[in-house]
């Protein structure tokens, strides 16, 4: 093992399809997502009780740098600290959040398990699903903001950084759009600590994409090495992206003018390029 001070330690989710992966199994909604995405609303119970804070990362993240000040951040009173979504203010209005609210991205979470245990957070969540279980857009991030609403720190956005080779103009977008509510141009351009292929991913042979090449580093200095990278025949790239934004939207009339304002925007003259990591 590289590191003397790691260790691995593998653990039981089984418990979860007695809550309800078997309800969603007979509803046909199961997908070899879900266990994945919601086990870590039940992080509470799965780790030991003597560990009070936790860093949650997902899958299809590159930590690029030291995480010690990210981990020693101090979450005072919150559930957990994150990085604010691109369309914060839009997340806002569909679940119904209160204006203290911020919506983060699920996939970089900073646990504080102490409360979490404290205020049963692990019986507020399964109450969210068992109640929204028939609704085909129950995910674990809505759940996570709608249940942590006003009591979630937001953290710098290095430690969540989604490369896309239209971050420029959905940056610009989302700073005016969010009014206050997103980070300054100054943040965004600091050098990403963590990196999260949100969207598009890195092992799929035929797909381009800023910092593929350090998922490619890594990949060549693993014991995987000589496994070759997938193929993804039916990509749709930023347009597929695009249209599902465009679905939310046009459900409520109120995020119609929204829709027209970005792709006016998206249509403006490019300014001259002054981003560096991935332009």
């Amino acid at each position: 093992m590289r590191y003397s001070n790691l260790k691995l330690k593998i653990i039981d989710a089984s418990f979860m399809n007695e809550l309800f992966i078997d309800k969603l199994n007979k509803e046909n909604k199961f997908n070899s997502l879900v266990k994945g995405e919601f086990g870590r609303l039940f992080l509470g119970g799965l780790i030991d009780d003597d560990i009070e804070k936790i860093l949650y990362l997902d899958c299809d993240t590159i930590v690029e740098g030291d995480l010690n000040e990210l981990f020693n951040t101090n979450l005072e009173d919150n559930y957990v600290g994150g990085i604010i979504e691109f369309f914060n203010i839009i997340l806002i209005k569909i679940l119904h959040l209160n204006p203290c609210a911020n919506c983060i991205n699920s996939g970089v979470l900073l646990i504080n398990l102490k409360k979490w245990r404290e205020d049963n957070l692990e019986g507020k969540f399964l109450n969210e699903i068992n109640k929204y279980i028939d609704n085909p857009n129950l995910n674990d991030q809505s759940l996570i903001n709608k249940v942590l609403q006003c009591r979630i720190k937001i953290l710098h956005p290095k430690y969540n950084y989604g490369p896309c080779k239209f971050r420029q103009r959905l940056y610009r977008f989302a700073y005016k759009l969010n009014k206050g509510k997103y980070y300054s141009k100054d943040q965004i351009m600091e050098s990403p600590i963590i990196i999260h292929f949100i969207t598009n991913k890195p092992w799929f042979e035929n797909i381009t994409i800023p910092l593929k090449n350090r998922f490619l580093y890594y990949k060549n200095i693993s014991p995987f090495k000589n496994n070759s990278l997938r193929q993804f025949k039916e990509y749709n790239g930023f347009k597929t992206g695009i249209i599902s934004i465009m679905e939310i939207f046009l459900k409520d009339p109120v995020f119609t003018p929204l829709t027209v304002y970005f792709f006016r925007y998206k249509n403006e003259k490019t300014v001259k390029k002054n981003w560096s990591l991935d332009e």
